[in-house]
């Protein structure tokens, strides 16, 4: 329920779009016919975790971070990572290895923004990146990085994903998550509301 205001979302933005990158990252596995779906939907559904531990630095920098990215043209993570000396992605691989989840999930984690980077766990890693790419492209989790983000060629290449794929995903994403908010915005029987 906490917003990540130095990255220009709200609370119900980020929440949003982890929801749409886990279904993606899901969906991705199944039509990609990839075992493990679960776990790479945990992942995906915590990528950004590193945003609400950072919030409040990244709004103490925010516009340092923001020069940069304009003046430089660069992507937003890796202004963080000259400002603050590490990205959201860092501190969230620090969060799920200290939950103890599994190397290939950390890894995911870790390296979303950056999958050629990753040294292990390269399919969860590109799943989870793809997954993000495209959920940003749809509009969903844009903060002020906004639309420059895509996704990198060689996870595409790597997991073989062609734009049927990247469509039908896309496509099962929207209708699931329009599904999983329809339900989480119903009022159980028998509830009071508005007291």
């Amino acid at each position: 329920k906490k917003p990540a205001t130095g990255y220009g979302q709200s609370a119900e933005d980020l929440w949003r779009h982890s929801a749409a990158v886990a279904v993606t990252s899901e969906n991705l596995c199944r039509l990609l016919t990839i075992k493990g779906g679960g776990a790479i939907f945990t992942a995906a559904l915590v990528h950004d975790i590193g945003k609400l531990a950072l919030e409040e630095f990244v709004s103490e920098h925010l516009d340092d971070i923001q020069n940069r990215v304009m003046n430089e043209h660069i992507p937003f993570e890796q202004a963080e990572r000259d400002v603050l000396g590490f990205d959201h992605a860092e501190v969230g691989a620090m969060i799920a290895e200290n939950w103890h989840f599994p190397s290939d999930l950390v890894q995911a984690v870790r390296w979303h923004h950056d999958p050629n980077s990753a040294a292990s766990g390269q399919q969860a890693v590109d799943l989870v990146h793809i997954a993000d790419a495209l959920c940003i492209m749809q509009g969903i989790g844009l903060g002020y990085d906004g639309m420059s983000y895509r996704p990198c060629s060689e996870s595409l290449q790597r997991l073989q994903i062609t734009n049927a794929i990247i469509e039908k995903a896309t496509s099962e994403m929207l209708d699931s998550l329009d599904q999983i908010e329809s339900i989480l915005n119903e009022t159980p029987v028998g509830v009071a509301v508005g007291r």
